[in-house]
């Protein structure tokens, strides 16, 4: 029953807020029209200004620049004038220009967890006078947490760091989660970030994973993936008063199966395990946001897993935000949650970009056409993710009417 265009339910988890700075610039509505035009953000990686040593790794190994989706030049200015800690500077100086921030400042029972795979490494890698023993006498994020906070003006009740490679921001939907349910705060802020630096694209060069040609996840001739920039914010509540259209976290679990260090175990076992306990079968999602890199081993393994999640369930349309955005790493998760958060606001689904031929040996439902309207109401989303050290994550997004 609707009262005052307010839906009374159990308490859920609900994303009150988004905010984004990504490859396609600041704001989710450019993400979004990136998404929905299967635009490609990658473009070619300056190595002029990066470290002595890095540009001669990288000059040993390849004859080519290497590509990824960058910060619009406006936002990104070089190596040296970048880190996570600025990019989240801009986000929170975007997001202070709406009035909602001003209720933030003054919340008393406030989280703030801040996910990040690399977090500040390029900071301080190159860094000749570094040593390890001083270097990680603290958590070394926190600093970016901090500097996040006292420039905001807020008074968190509670701050975490997390790093848990590609399912960062998944592990922070998670542990936001804990707390919510637990009533140890009322609201918490997720930030995420990671940028693209020359430790980390000589690192997943060596692993021979990215892409020579163009990211095309789940395609027949799909040959690596593409990193990605990206900066995020969600903000979550727990709350009974659910607004008409108000978008709620029902889910959230993660798995470590410690298969590999960079790739997941061909069985799925962990991912399968992980999505079997986020879905309602009585309501299964209409639509999947794959982990989809465009590597031969995460699609493949994640094709055959949602073929059997979903075998007594109408088939899902799968999706992947990669092949736009690229692979934003810790922050990957925070994009896609955006990403669905958009979905089931507008009833449109983004196609893959640049995925031409879907991989014949492929079981399910993947869009790659043009058409973006479904035949069906979207009322939930499957979001997975997959992660270095064998983490598989996994998390549901439901719209209410």
């Amino acid at each position: 029953m609707k009262t005052n265009n307010k839906i009374k339910k159990d308490k859920k988890i609900c994303i009150r807020r988004v905010g984004l700075i990504s490859s396609a610039g600041i704001g989710c509505a450019k993400f979004w029209d990136a998404l929905k035009n299967k635009t490609d953000l990658s473009g070619i990686v300056s190595i002029n200004d990066w470290p002595k040593k890095a540009k001669t790794y990288w000059n040993n190994i390849s004859k080519e620049l290497p590509r990824a989706c960058l910060f619009p030049k406006d936002i990104r200015q070089n190596f040296h004038d970048n880190s996570v800690k600025n990019f989240l500077t801009k986000l929170f100086l975007n997001e202070r220009k709406r009035k909602e921030f001003d209720n933030l400042v003054k919340d008393s029972s406030l989280g703030i967890i801040f996910t990040s795979s690399k977090g500040n490494t390029e900071d301080y890698i190159w860094n000749e006078n570094f040593k390890i023993s001083i270097g990680f006498s603290k958590d070394p994020y926190q600093d970016i947490l901090n500097h996040f906070i006292n420039l905001s003006g807020l008074k968190p009740k509670r701050t975490l760091t997390v790093s848990n490679a590609c399912t960062s921001s998944h592990t922070g939907v998670f542990l936001a989660k804990e707390w919510l349910d637990l009533k140890v705060v009322d609201k918490v802020l997720i930030l995420s970030g990671d940028f693209i630096g020359p430790f980390i694209v000589c690192g997943f060069s060596s692993l021979r994973s990215l892409t020579q040609t163009k990211n095309k996840p789940f395609d027949q001739k799909r040959d690596g993936l593409q990193l990605g920039e990206a900066a995020g914010l969600i903000l979550l509540e727990r709350t009974s008063q659910i607004n008409s259209g108000s978008v709620t976290i029902e889910e959230a679990f993660l798995s470590n199966e410690g298969h590999a260090v960079t790739r997941p175990s061909e069985s799925g076992t962990s991912l399968k395990k992980v999505c079997e306990k986020v879905i309602d079968f009585e309501n299964p999602p209409e639509v999947v946001i794959a982990h989809g890199t465009g590597t031969k081993a995460n699609d493949k393994v994640e094709d055959n897993v949602f073929h059997e999640v979903f075998k007594n369930s109408p088939p899902p349309i799968i999706t992947s935000t990669k092949g736009s955005v690229g692979h934003c790493l810790g922050a990957s998760g925070s994009i896609d949650i955006i990403g669905g958060h958009y979905i089931l606001k507008k009833q449109e689904v983004f196609p893959l970009t640049n995925t031409k031929e879907i991989d014949s040996s492929f079981k399910n439902n993947y869009l790659c056409e043009d058409n973006m309207n479904p035949k069906q109401k979207i009322n939930s989303i499957l979001i997975t993710s997959l992660g270095f050290g064998g983490i598989n994550a996994a998390l549901v997004l439901k719209s209410w009417s």
